[in-house]
């Protein structure tokens, strides 16, 4: 139950944040989730689905990672 402690404000904010500190978010979500799920959990893949539209590539593509598209 940790994780979600941790995850759960975190993706509450997401959405107002500069690109360059985004990237260094979703690059340590990204990690994050590799260790602690096999599948992202519906409640954040849809918060990363809703960012991707009208971001940077680089931004978009990490998006992409993490939801492995």
């Amino acid at each position: 139950n940790y994780v979600e402690k941790v995850l759960d404000p975190f993706m509450e904010k997401i959405d107002h944040i500069e690109d360059e500190e985004l990237f260094k978010m979703l690059t340590s979500f990204y990690n994050i989730s590799e260790l602690y799920y096999e599948e992202i959990p519906m409640k954040y893949k849809g918060k990363l689905i809703q960012l991707k539209e009208g971001k940077t590539p680089k931004i978009k593509f990490k998006i992409m990672d993490i939801l492995g598209e």
